[in-house]
């Protein structure tokens, strides 16, 4: 289709519409609905610069032709940042409250790691296991990553989530007991007390009716502190 448009003369403006419109159109539905290959998508973005060029060196960075206008760019659409951009767009359909019956495969998938919940976690991929997990929503995984360190989290220390959390970690690996996520321990500030400190061992029992030992909980809080120390040395 772009091969037949070049027999045209059309401007820059006319080049970057016509990607738009009847290029990039014709594949947006193949990236909502299936795991599209990452080289595949950059050689959809080599021809799409190619024709907007014609085949000529470009005389604008790749950069800056995708930026905004009122940033200096020309809203070109890139084929790459399309597909992340809708594989993100899944997830908030899968951290919806509707229960439907297609959430079922992911979320067995990453059932040790809480089901779909992972994907509200700050994790790192290197330390989750995804043998078991879909491609689709691999890249799903892959492109929050790659979102949450572009956009890293900005809430406070007890505000952080401590499962699958990348930066509280026992024996180099993240943690998620699932029995306590179950009683709804979430977030750092779950484990304080009304005066903002760690609750002790018993109080925590009482408080959430688990049954745990010394060394479990205080390995969790030693994991929680060191966490701390390094949020508060790099932010502070």
């Amino acid at each position: 289709m772009l091969q037949f448009w070049k027999q045209r003369n059309l401007s820059l403006y006319g080049k970057i519409n016509i990607v738009k419109t009847l290029g990039l159109s014709k594949l947006i539905y193949n990236a909502s609905v299936s795991c599209i290959p990452e080289n595949f998508a950059k050689e959809v973005d080599k021809i799409t610069f190619h024709f907007i060029w014609n085949n000529k060196p470009p005389k604008i960075k790749k950069k800056t032709i995708i930026g905004p206008k009122e940033q200096g760019g020309l809203n070109v659409v890139s084929y790459t940042h399309i597909n992340k951009a809708i594989k993100l767009a899944w997830i908030k359909r899968l951290l919806d409250d509707k229960q439907s019956s297609w959430k079922v495969i992911p979320n067995n998938a990453l059932l040790k790691h809480g089901g779909l919940f992972l994907f509200s976690c700050d994790f790192d991929l290197k330390s989750i296991d995804t043998s078991a997990t879909p491609p689709f929503y691999k890249n799903m995984l892959i492109y929050l990553q790659e979102f949450n360190a572009l956009n890293p989290n900005k809430e406070t220390i007890n505000k952080q989530c401590i499962w699958n959390n990348k930066r509280i970690k026992i024996g180099h690996s993240p943690i998620f007991y699932k029995s306590w996520f179950d009683k709804g321990i979430k977030n750092i500030e779950d484990l304080f007390d009304s005066n903002h400190k760690f609750l002790s061992l018993s109080e925590f029992g009482n408080i959430y009716d688990i049954q745990c030992n010394f060394l479990v909980y205080r390995g969790l809080i030693s994991a929680v502190q060191n966490n701390e120390r390094k949020f508060r040395s790099k932010y502070q």
